[in-house]
């Protein structure tokens, strides 16, 4: 049906003004509208009428939607106010609404304006009706009571004394006050200590025309709570104001609500942070968007940051969309989808195997806002269980379920049967292999080096000794033969498997490991060049502005006379040159300055002199490395390395002497870190760092063969300890 009202447009693109009046006339709403799309247009829009409701894009070149909210409620007006944005997240709707907007849609989901457009001029007109309504109450006080006695909104009138006249059961219901304890007394009985100046803003406000606003009040048992209040003036007939209404609403709820959405957000942001495996939230539908995505989600899809994946619509990330029109069925007829292995796309294009958990959230309606989910890239586990699965059918079907090639010779080592997976591992017929001898067979196939070392194996087992793993290269491939004890037994049992993948997987997971441990001490690289950037931002910026500010604090000292101020002044001077210390202190730690500059020896020497004033250690620094200098990198790392070292000693060692030397002889840069502390049981500390998953020393050890040296540790309890790092000398 039809309805005529008038519409405000707020809104940069003619377009999408034109795709909104559409959906208003799908609707069977045909306004009177316009568009604007700056401030001073907005403002000649609405000093030249009265809008019904005014519909705003939320971002705008130069001009936003909350910049156009404020203008409205500038002017006081109560015209409806909802937000249209492709990509306004939860947390800024929640601001929006906190500011005043009536409600906030995503161009994604335009099926809502119309009953949202529908629901806020219901209430425009509730209002206006109520308004209109106590505007003859001054004619006739009994119906008006009657009237509004069936609102659930608290309505109250005051004279212009502010002493209230009227109040209806809801108000009563509310605050806890009977009619007759509130009739006479001023609306003072209601207020909170505090608001005394948005009182009289109120009263001043309403002396010419009405107000709405947010406040405080407290009922009779001392409760405070919000409450969202709008006072009209009452005036007689020849425009006089007699009396105010005010029509409030207990909003205690609503800011709950708010308050927890905001909760929620932000442990909804720390719990998935940190989380390895992809969370998002994403809008339904085609023109589905991303919402929100932890750094992992990010980082699986190969973009660079939150905000770039966010101008992606998920159907771009399916390589064949009518699967993600599956996956939108599927939530839509369940409400979740759990585990289930599809294939997406990254930003470059690459396809991958992901296993996706997803739930719906849906309104009050039952309809569904936003999906949450958990992606986690699964194609190399798919594809490592798919070689599990083939090997293990592969295997299955060998001859008696048997994995390895076995083999079962007399004594004289003539075979005397043998199973089809050993057939399968030299390619000869079963039948070929049955009465042949073993040493024959190793002639005719293996080259003369591998049949030397065949006879050897040949001769062991005959012997019947067991074998637990005796390899031979056979056609580029690693046998490895092994056999149990064979003694006193009629014949002899060989098995043989193929090792030559597992060899090969074993050489990834080694170049694997390594590829970690130098990330590892990469990273600490990185963070090295961080702490140095950050210390030098500190020497060189806030250092030299404390000095600066210390020096003219002493240079107004001097010009002076006033005793007060000189002491103010002294006390001045004296925060400062804390402050002065304590940010070279932090320089300090974060990156000595002296390691850069002067080396490895000199910070070491500096780093023993804070020791020894701090914590009673007596330190002795002894160099003999004849000025031998290491790169900056090797600096760093042995830096960090002594300065834990001895952060140890200071810490569980009880010591009373510490020492640390630098020698060089021999092709070897060797560094001795020891004390006389109460020791240690190096082993049982081994146990027990595996146990409770520390490991300080142990990567200590791990940093130092990073740079191609070598860690000794050499500690007993009570007879201190002393740690040996030696370098070869490039």
């Amino acid at each position: 049906m039809s309805k005529e009202l008038s519409v405000l447009f707020i809104e940069d693109s003619a377009d999408d003004a034109e795709i909104l009046l559409l959906e208003l006339n799908k609707g069977g709403i045909e306004p009177e509208w316009e568009r604007v799309d700056t401030a001073e247009s907005l403002k000649r829009a609405l000093s030249k009428q009265e809008w019904d409701i005014i519909i705003s894009d939320y971002a705008m070149p130069g001009f936003t939607g909350l910049d156009a909210l404020n203008i409205v409620k500038q002017q006081k007006l109560v015209t409806p106010f909802i937000i249209v944005s492709g990509t306004i997240g939860e947390e800024t709707a929640v601001a929006a609404m906190k500011t005043g907007a009536s409600d906030y849609i995503m161009k994604a989901r335009l099926a809502r304006l119309v009953p949202a457009v529908e629901r806020e001029l219901k209430e425009a007109e509730n209002r206006k009706r109520s308004e209109e309504v106590l505007a003859a109450a001054n004619k006739n006080l009994e119906l008006l009571g009657e009237t509004v006695n069936t609102m659930n909104e608290c309505v109250s009138i005051t004279d212009n004394a502010h002493k209230y006249i009227f109040v209806n059961t809801a108000f009563e219901n509310t605050y806890g006050y009977k009619e007759e304890e509130l009739i006479g007394k001023t609306s003072r009985i209601i207020q909170v200590e505090g608001q005394s100046e948005l009182i009289n803003e109120i009263r001043q406000k309403t002396k010419l025309r009405g107000w709405k606003g947010e406040l405080l009040n407290k009922k009779k048992d001392g409760t405070i709570f919000p409450i969202e209040l709008s006072v009209t003036p009452l005036r007689d007939v020849n425009g006089k104001i007699v009396a105010h209404i005010g029509i409030s609403t207990d909003i205690t709820e609503r800011k709950k609500f708010i308050t927890d959405l905001m909760e929620r957000e932000e442990k909804y942001r720390t719990l998935t942070y940190n989380l390895n495996v992809g969370v998002y939230r994403s809008t339904p539908g085609k023109n589905g968007m991303f919402i929100e995505a932890n750094p992992a989600f990010v980082k699986i899809f190969g973009f660079r940051s939150k905000s770039e994946l966010e101008r992606w619509k998920v159907v771009d990330l399916y390589p064949d969309p009518l699967e993600r029109n599956n996956i939108e069925k599927k939530l839509a007829s369940k409400g979740f989808i759990l585990n289930e292995e599809i294939k997406l796309r990254k930003k470059d294009g690459t396809i991958f195997v992901a296993s996706l958990s997803t739930t719906t959230a849906k309104d009050e309606s039952g309809k569904i806002i936003h999906y949450d989910g958990i992606i986690e890239d699964i194609t190399e586990r798919k594809a490592i269980d798919e070689q599990l699965i083939e090997s293990h059918d592969r295997y299955e079907s060998i001859f008696d379920g048997a994995a390895d090639g076995i083999i079962y010779s007399d004594r004289k080592g003539k075979i005397l049967s043998v199973n089809s997976a050993f057939t399968k591992l030299i390619g000869i017929k079963k039948a070929d292999l049955i009465g042949k001898y073993g040493i024959q067979l190793a002639k005719q196939l293996l080259p003369k080096k591998a049949m030397l070392k065949n006879l050897k194996f040949f001769t062991k087992i005959l012997k019947g000794k067991a074998i637990n793993k005796f390899p031979i290269e056979f056609n580029n491939r690693i046998l490895e033969y092994y056999t149990p004890e064979q003694k006193g037994k009629p014949g002899v049992t060989i098995m043989a498997r193929d090792v030559t993948e597992e060899n090969k997987t074993r050489d990834k997971i080694e170049l694997h490991q390594k590829n970690l441990q130098t990330l590892s001490n990469e990273l600490t690289m990185a963070e090295e060049k961080a702490k140095r950037r950050l210390a030098t931002m500190l020497h060189d910026k806030l250092g030299q502005a404390l000095v600066l500010a210390n020096f003219k604090a002493s240079e107004l000292n001097k010009k002076t006379t006033d005793s007060e101020h000189r002491k103010m002044l002294n006390e001045i001077s004296s925060f400062i040159e804390d402050a002065i210390t304590e940010s070279r202190n932090i320089t300090y730690e974060l990156s000595p300055a002296i390691l850069y500059e002067m080396g490895l020896i000199p910070a070491i020497g500096l780093k023993l002199d804070d020791i020894e004033k701090s914590n009673k250690i007596k330190t002795l620094l002894i160099d003999q490395s004849k000025s031998h200098e290491l790169e900056e990198k090797v600096q760093i790392i042995l830096f960090r390395t002594i300065s834990e070292l001895l952060q140890n000693v200071i810490k569980h060692s009880k010591a009373k002497n510490v020492n640390v030397s630098f020698r060089r002889a021999n092709g070897i840069y060797r560094i001795i870190v020891s004390d006389n502390g109460i020791g240690f049981d190096f082993e049982a500390m081994r146990a027990k760092a595996l146990l409770e998953k520390k490991f300080g020393l142990f990567s200590i050890m791990e940093r130092i063969r990073y740079i191609g040296g070598e860690v000794n540790i050499d500690a007993a309890p009570k007879e201190g300890t002393k740690v040996v790092i030696d370098l070869p000398i490039k």
